[in-house]
């Protein structure tokens, strides 16, 4: 307990008392009636020296009432309890400095063309030896990294080319932009033996030079490395049991969660089902977001063991962006005419948009979409959920720790096709055919997931085959980044009925295109044609063996859905309101003219006002408040008002 610092403000702000809080939470808080007192004026003292300066003792939580009430009446000096007659309430809107965004991540920020990385965030940071594509080992060099690395880490394997000019130097963690781009792919540690780990599937490729970078385990990450397990609100266990002094909880968690349900299995796959994977527990978010369409979602939330409420409210209008530094969208690189640039910041649009219930029409969430720097949206920012939705299928490939790749695939486009053959590929009006494909390489261990840009198409003029293309620079950074003359290019179909979800194992590989005609001039200037028995003669597609998929739940092994750590930065303004109660007291002047103090002289004294307590309907006391200066009474027979407020 301390005293009040002196201020000038209009309001005297008041707090609830424990009563008073607890009457709040049981739905019973009513303020009724009020007292004025002059408990802490010595009116002695005040004719020695300025009452103003007087310190008041700040106000208690516990219900302690007024000592020296003052009567309003002369006439009946126990009558101190007057009714209160205005009660009015506002909002005020608090944000904080909005030159100046709020920023947690994994990154410090940029330098030149670098983005640099927090290193206490990270459980260490090493330079690895050569590494073979199709090995699952990887071997370290510092002691003290590889020793504090356990079964269950994320190694996220950076394979740069020093030829392309790239140097990571210090904190250096991506080249934003250059002649070259750079694959980071994460891997999950299934054991240790000495100085080399064993990870879950290939590695992707020969490569000499190998930065890897150790996040902790989902089941560490938030209960332990980032943020305490403890749970205790504010004060710490000693604290409470009165074994030391106040101990605040000051912890700041300074990364972001990120989970990515699916609602689908993967496709190709024939091991575990969607319902096993990892995040299967956040499904209920993705529908209650209207995300029905999408076979997964990502959501980027701050959920840990920290109490502070560091994003008050809501984020504060559009403001919110996600900054990932290590992913090569594609769609920012097709518009590019020189160059390349990896990484990419998503704003908000700068529309207000509603998601309304289907029973009334009301409204139950405000968002805005989720842009990228062409404008084209990926997803949505929920500022009252203080969270994002990232719906876009292949920047949700790029973010998953499975799909082998930090690149994401064009769109491709289905056109309805002439039958080129006796067995047309859509037969009546009942059917549809999906498209997907893929891109691996004969070298062992280079593939990656299919394409996540699932499209159909259906005939309502009869039998149909169907062609694929692709547009200008849709394959743009092909050449400079994903394949070399062992690559492949293979297109998967399959036949639904209309209106049906395509099924994980019934994808079909229909063509593969091998070898160095696979570049961007081949990619973009091909029709690819698709007839019925193309469809028939093609072989079930399985990616099991190819991405090393877990076959059931005991498995040590990386599933699709097991990321828990947001690998980028959240930056957003933040907003807060604050709802005040304000009462106004009126004090008129010809009453509360005499007082039940001691030192109080009525000859010569004018009352003075250090407490306001506010009671309910059973004069109990709910609230109390001071001034941070005695308030002397109006001496001219006019009203003084006495305004109160109550923040929520």
């Amino acid at each position: 307990m301390g005293y009040i610092i002196k201020d000038s403000v209009s309001f005297i702000n008041a707090k609830l008392t424990d009563l008073g809080r607890q009457k709040l939470g049981l739905g019973r808080l009513n303020f009724t009636y009020f007292r004025v007192g002059d408990s802490e004026i010595d009116y002695q003292l005040s004719n020695l020296i300025d009452y103003n300066n007087f310190n008041i003792i700040k106000p208690t939580d516990n219900s302690n009432d007024i000592k020296y009430p003052i009567p309003s009446d002369l006439t009946n000096s126990a009558n101190t309890f007057n009714a209160i007659v205005s009660l009015n309430s506002f909002a005020n809107n608090i944000t904080n400095d909005l030159s100046s965004k709020i920023v947690r991540g994994l990154f410090s920020g940029t330098t030149g063309e670098y983005t640099k990385y927090v290193p206490s965030l990270f459980k260490g940071i090493d330079i690895a030896q050569s590494i073979t594509g199709g090995d699952n080992t990887i071997q370290f060099t510092t002691p003290e990294v590889y020793t504090g690395i356990t079964s269950g880490d994320t190694v996220i394997v950076k394979y740069y080319d020093t030829s392309g000019g790239d140097t990571f130097n210090g904190q250096d963690f991506i080249r934003l932009t250059g002649a070259t781009l750079t694959k980071h792919i994460a891997y999950m540690v299934l054991g240790r033996t000495g100085d080399t780990i064993t990870i879950d599937r290939p590695i992707y490729e020969n490569i000499d030079n190998v930065y890897c970078y150790i996040i902790p385990s989902k089941n560490t990450a938030f209960n332990g490395f980032y943020a305490s397990g403890s749970t205790i609100p504010y004060w710490n266990e000693a604290t409470l049991d009165f074994d030391t002094t106040y101990d605040l909880s000051d912890t700041d968690v300074k990364v972001w969660n990120m989970n990515i349900p699916m609602s689908e299995t993967v496709i190709g796959s024939t091991g575990l089902t969607y319902t096993n994977y990892g995040s299967v527990n956040y499904l209920s978010t993705k529908t209650f977001f209207e995300n029905n369409n999408q076979q997964a979602v990502g959501i980027i939330h701050y959920t840990n063991n920290t109490i502070n409420n560091f994003y008050g409210e809501n984020f504060y209008d559009n403001s919110a962006s996600l900054f990932i530094p290590h992913i090569m969208w594609n769609n920012k690189n097709k518009q590019m005419t020189s160059g390349y640039s990896l990484g990419e910041t998503f704003v908000c649009g700068s529309e207000l948009k509603e998601l309304r219930s289907p029973i009334d029409a009301k409204v139950y969430a405000k968002y805005y979409d989720l842009v990228d720097s062409t404008g084209f949206i990926v997803g949505k920012v929920l500022p009252d959920y203080k969270m994002f939705m990232i719906e876009d299928q292949e920047l949700l490939a790029t973010l998953t720790y499975k799909s082998n790749r930090n690149w994401s695939y064009p769109e491709h486009e289905i056109n309805l096709l002439g039958v080129q053959t006796s067995i047309p590929l859509l037969t009546d009006a009942t059917e549809q055919v999906w498209v997907s494909f893929y891109l691996n390489s004969t070298t062992s261990g280079k593939v990656s997931l299919p394409s996540q840009y699932y499209k159909s198409i259906s005939s309502r003029v009869g039998a149909r085959d169907i062609q694929i293309k692709f547009n200008s620079n849709d394959w743009r950074v092909l050449n400079s980044l994903m394949y070399d003359a062992g690559s492949n290019f293979t297109i998967l179909v399959q036949k639904t009925g209309i209106n049906q979800r395509p099924e994980a194992n019934k994808w079909r590989e229909i063509f593969t295109y091998t070898g160095t005609t696979v570049d961007q001039n081949f990619m973009e200037n091909t029709l690819f044609n698709i007839n019925g028995t193309d469809y028939s003669t093609a072989p079930i597609f399985d990616i099991n063996s190819k991405l090393n998929l877990p076959s059931n739940t005991t498995q040590n092994n990386l599933r699709f859905g097991d990321e828990v750590v947001f690998l980028g930065n959240v930056e957003t303004n933040i907003q807060a309101t604050s709802f005040s109660s304000i009462f106004t007291f009126i004090i008129d002047g010809s009453k509360f003219i005499s007082s039940l103090n001691p030192t109080f002289n009525t000859n010569t004294d004018i009352v003075k006002f250090s407490e306001i307590m506010i009671y309910d309907e059973n004069f109990e006391v709910v609230a109390m408040a001071k001034p941070s200066s005695p308030i002397e009474r109006s001496v001219d027979g006019g009203l003084n008002l006495l305004q109160v407020s109550i923040d929520f």
